[in-house]
């Protein structure tokens, strides 16, 4: 089993949450540090809410708060995650200290190497990449994110949220030379899970176990409202499965180009799948093709489960 030493930058978000838990209960993730990002909810909510799942889950943690956007590209959908990000379950426990994610690089100074993750929009990760190219690019080993599509968007026809929100930072992060797995909506909506599936947590007396029912079923009568299913897409904690499960992902190098320009297409990630641009260099990045559902649902709920187990 590999212990991955990671940097998160999220915005929990309650498929944040759950990815966040996996990571927790997998016991192949050492948390450096994390960052709650302005997208989901606001830059303090998000930091909040990482703080939040840290401590219910005994934890101590280093979380930094990212910076307030000036200009939010998309309205929050408080309908999607709640008032709070995650379902009406966030509680204020501690006055522990959130640094500004300013500080982060400091912190960060002596680390050897780590992963940097990335499941929110692309702003603050791309403005200390920037900003601190020497520490990252001599630290960092790959970043792994959930992003983009290759057919078809969340928000408009052809764009995803997190690459909608900043194209701007997310095409920052392709072009920074630090090698990018990248896990577009077109997968991670694959995978879909239920309240049944985690209906087991109900009867655990952990208390943080209740909780995350709450989320999931919060999270579940949204899609069954807006989607028109009876389950939840498990985006980010896929995302997080490309990074502790690679095996059950297929990956092709491919130049990426994000759609800056106001229009249509705005957020629109385009993934050259020709084969002569495999061959190029120019801005290509790893890109998740193909994933085995059934492998993924069962990692993601028997971890999650055998986790709480040992928790009880």
């Amino acid at each position: 089993m590999n212990l991955h030493n990671v940097v998160w930058f999220g915005d929990p978000g309650i498929d944040d949450t759950i990815a966040v838990i996996y990571a927790i209960l997998s016991k192949e993730v050492n948390f450096l540090a994390s960052c709650g990002s302005s997208g989901n909810t606001s830059a303090r909510q998000s930091s909040l809410n990482f703080s939040f799942i840290f401590e219910e889950m005994g934890l101590d943690y280093s979380v930094f708060r990212g910076l307030p956007r000036k200009r939010r590209l998309v309205q929050l959908l408080k309908e999607v995650h709640g008032e709070d990000g995650i379902g009406g379950t966030y509680e204020r426990k501690s006055l522990r200290k959130i640094s500004s994610v300013m500080k982060m690089p400091e912190f960060l100074s002596g680390a050897r190497s780590f992963v940097l993750v990335n499941t929110g929009p692309f702003s603050d990760l791309a403005m200390l990449c920037e900003k601190f190219p020497s520490l990252f690019k001599s630290k960092v080993e790959r970043i792994v994110a959930m992003g983009g599509s290759r057919c078809g968007g969340n928000v408009t026809p052809s764009a995803e949220f997190n690459i909608y929100s900043d194209p701007i930072s997310a095409q920052r992060i392709i072009n920074s030379g630090i090698p990018v797995i990248l896990v577009p909506l077109d997968i991670t909506s694959r995978v879909t899970l239920t309240t049944e599936d985690f209906a087991w947590l109900q009867d655990k007396r952990f208390p943080f176990a209740g909780k995350l029912f709450k989320m999931i079923t919060y999270y579940q009568k949204f899609h069954e409202s807006y989607e028109g299913f009876s389950g939840f897409t498990a985006h980010d904690p896929v995302a997080l499965l490309a990074l502790l499960k690679p095996e059950l992902f297929r990956f092709t190098d491919v130049p990426v180009q994000v759609e800056k320009k106001r229009g249509i297409t705005f957020g629109h990630t385009a993934m050259d799948f020709r084969y002569r641009s495999r061959n190029s260099t120019h801005n290509q990045i790893s890109v998740a093709t193909d994933i085995d559902v059934e492998r993924a649902r069962d990692v993601l709920i028997n971890t999650i489960r055998r986790g709480f187990d040992l928790l009880d």
